[in-house]
């Protein structure tokens, strides 16, 4: 009988750890928020412009109680402030770069934690294609293809943090490969865009999860402004650490988003703003789920 009882207890033990372990909070998922090239300077083509770009998401996590513990619950509210520039280096190249701000907030079990700070900057560099247009401009095809990196520049966590992605870094340089294209017929067109980010592994031997996102958006053009809609599809690979898998990776999951906004142009000042409303996702093991999101940004582009 003794015996029985140890065992039982070990067995507890065992199955508390393992469901312990597997708890993600929204903070350690990415989901899809917005096309990281940004829609209105894909269409400018390849010229050069300076932009600002801010991102909201919100997040609610919630996990069922634990033999005798408590339910935990948790809310994430993620703020990024992006300032991007395009250089056209030559006829069809053109060098991108993004400098993040971030502000993240978790709110879990009325203990409030708050990162801020400048996240990983990324340079890439992009040739394009395809880039034409017909005489009277009712048509226009463009496709460009990039390849760069993120650098490792920001502050990161050591591994297992349960706050890993409110941090602004990852501490590991990564390769980002990325496709855009854009074709128009007369006031009608579609954007397509593919990014993918691999990463390497930081001074603690943790390596986060690949990364990759989709974008497919219809517009409707209207003088001098725009109407777009579309869905986003992101992924998060599992992290690694000591070349181990984590199961519990903490930047594992997928999600689903449709999208719709606007983009007004005045001269060479470019306004677009979309929301983003999930569709299907499955993040932190079903424990977590996106609520919202919401892209707004300004654009400057270059004669």
């Amino acid at each position: 009988m003794l015996i029985y009882h140890l065992t039982r207890m070990k067995l507890t033990a065992i199955t508390a750890c393992l469901l312990l372990s597997a708890r993600l909070w929204a903070c350690d998922v990415c989901g899809a928020v917005n096309s990281s090239l940004g829609l209105g300077t894909i269409a400018s083509g390849n010229r050069h412009s300076i932009g600002l770009t801010y991102q909201y998401r919100l997040y609610n996590s919630n996990h069922p109680p634990l033999f005798d513990e408590a339910p935990m619950s948790s809310r994430e509210q993620f703020q990024r402030l992006d300032l991007s520039g395009n250089i056209r280096l030559a006829d069809r190249w053109q060098l991108k770069t993004v400098v993040p701000f971030v502000w993240n907030i978790q709110v879990k079990d009325g203990d409030r934690e708050t990162r801020t700070g400048f996240a990983d900057p990324t340079v890439s560099v992009h040739y394009f294609i395809i880039d034409r247009k017909d005489s009277l401009e009712n048509r226009q095809f463009r496709w460009s293809v990039g390849l760069g990196g993120k650098l490792p520049l920001a502050r990161f966590p050591e591994p297992h943090d349960e706050v890993l992605l409110l941090y602004p870094g990852t501490g590991t340089w990564d390769g980002v490969v990325q496709s855009a294209f854009f074709c128009r017929f007369g006031n009608w067109g579609i954007i397509q865009e593919i990014n993918g980010v691999f990463r390497s592994t930081n001074k603690y031997d943790y390596t986060p999860g690949n990364l990759f996102n989709a974008t497919l958006f219809g517009f409707r053009r209207w003088s001098n402004w725009s109407v777009f809609g579309g869905f986003q599809y992101a992924w998060n690979g599992i992290d690694y650490l000591d070349r181990s898998a984590i199961n519990s990776s903490p930047a594992q999951g997928n999600i689903l988003s449709a999208s719709l906004g606007a983009t007004v142009q005045w001269g060479n000042v470019l306004l677009q703003a979309n929301a983003h409303m999930p569709v299907a996702q499955s993040l932190g093991n079903g424990y977590t789920r996106q609520q919202t999101g919401f892209t707004a940004g300004i654009h400057y582009i270059f004669n």
